[in-house]
């Protein structure tokens, strides 16, 4: 049980947290307040943030204020109950599949809540857009800028590319494309402005990929992960230019 000095307990500390919103009672001591900095919030690990409730849920996960514990969420090592089960070895999973399936069965979104949708995930989820994949924090600095990228892929390529000083840019531009009678707009990794060519960085192949491809009107080097092990083997300039120039092109 959680007490507090007014008397009332709770079997949930979250409860406890609930009721020192209205007690007058309840010492509120503020933990973070020796952590700002210029309005910021900043940990020992050096990362800030705007708001102390961000950093008061960055503490659960920070090495340093851990303590030694086990790593948990969201930190490198962690692996989650559910990894590697599927319908077929679980009962849990398919019974949340079958769960999941009846809600969506005959459900017919209106373009207006799947533009909703869309654009309350900007930002949050994958793509070029800025603050892309801050989640998992994969990142290169570029003349004192952060460049967010997609993948540990993209930043094996780019660390290759910086290796032999080719210059590149991490694309936002957007080109149209058709699939399943419907248009979307298809955003390429890459573009190397000294060999005019635009590059995708690819890990698991869909059909979609192959529409996006089909429907690019310029010249676009679609590399894999055996193609990026092969790049990475090359030690000269010339021979890295010459693979990417005349390897195959869209992934074929």
């Amino acid at each position: 049980m959680y007490f507090c000095k007014c008397g009332k307990s709770y079997a949930k500390v979250s409860s406890l947290r609930s009721h020192a919103r209205f007690c007058e009672i309840y010492e509120k001591i503020d933990k973070t307040s020796k952590y700002k900095v210029d309005n910021r919030y900043t940990c020992e690990c050096g990362k800030a943030f705007d708001k102390h409730q961000s950093l008061n849920a960055h503490f659960s996960y920070c090495r340093i204020h851990k303590n030694g514990n086990p790593l948990t969420r969201g930190l490198p090592g962690y692996c989650g109950w559910n990894k590697g089960l599927t319908k077929e070895t679980s009962e849990i999973m398919l019974s949340v599949s079958k769960k999941v399936s009846e809600k969506q069965t005959g459900r017919n979104l209106p373009d207006s809540w799947r533009k909703h949708l869309s654009d309350s995930l900007k930002g949050k989820t994958g793509g070029v857009r800025d603050g892309s994949n801050k989640w998992r924090g994969v990142h290169i600095e570029m003349n004192g800028t952060i460049v967010w990228l997609d993948s540990s892929y993209e930043l094996r390529f780019v660390n290759l590319l910086n290796s032999f000083e080719i210059s590149w840019v991490k694309n936002r531009r957007k080109f149209p494309y058709e699939y399943g009678n419907s248009k979307f707009m298809y955003i390429p990794d890459f573009y190397l402005p000294e060999m005019n060519i635009w590059i995708e960085i690819k890990g698991w192949l869909k059909d979609k990929d192959l529409a996006k491809w089909k429907y690019f009107p310029y010249s676009l080097k679609v590399i894999k992960l055996k193609e990026l092990e092969v790049l990475e083997k090359i030690k000269t300039k010339d021979a890295i230019v010459a693979e990417l120039v005349y390897a195959q092109d869209r992934g074929s």
